[in-house]
């Protein structure tokens, strides 16, 4: 409700990897972090603060708790998300 109008294509890519991110905590898999440029330009996006925000309150929800790693990925499948 809190999101506005979004790209199917994109909910369901933020979706399959809030999903498969869940799978790889509970087997205790390592996702490979981001690299720095990448996230340097997640954190200039203009929908990152939203994302951070919506990801914060995604994440206190989760059933199991998120690395960094994950985090990160989270964010960017989101700003993704959030983009017009």
């Amino acid at each position: 409700a809190e999101l506005e109008e979004f790209d199917m294509q994109k909910a369901e890519m933020f979706t399959t990897h809030i999903a498969m991110a869940t799978q790889r905590v509970c087997n205790n898999e390592e996702v490979k972090d981001l690299d720095e440029d990448t996230w340097a330009e997640i954190i200039k996006s203009e929908s990152y603060e939203k994302a951070l925000a919506f990801s914060k309150k995604i994440l206190k929800r989760a059933p199991v708790q998120c690395p960094e790693s994950e985090k990160r990925f989270i964010l960017l499948h989101l700003c993704n998300l959030l983009e017009k």
